[in-house]
């Protein structure tokens, strides 16, 4: 069962208390406004459990002003976090483009 909309609090406490396989995380940005365009950085964490849909879960980095070495910096902190709990984290996609 794929359970989205989840908070990153939620989705850690979630991971802690049943181990998944691993984790992957990928940042991506959604354009939206009606008279202009805000653009929105979240980053997406889904847990992969053998024989089950994943568990899902977002979290909002920044906003069309945020700077994107900021924001990876704060995602690899997250992600820190659930390595810190013995969880296999693999970023798959981070708001810094790794080959500049």
């Amino acid at each position: 069962m794929a359970l989205f909309n989840w908070g990153l609090e939620r989705f850690i406490k979630y991971v802690s208390d049943n181990k998944p396989a691993h984790v992957e995380v990928a940042a991506d940005s959604e354009s939206s406004g009606t008279d202009f365009i805000v653009e929105e950085h979240f980053a997406y964490f889904a847990g992969y459990y053998e024989g089950r849909k994943p568990v899902v879960a977002r979290k909002k980095y920044g906003g069309t002003t945020s700077k994107p070495q900021e924001m990876d910096a704060v995602l690899d902190t997250d992600i820190k976090r659930m390595q810190e709990l013995d969880i296999d984290v693999f970023k798959t996609k981070g708001f810094v483009n790794e080959s500049d």
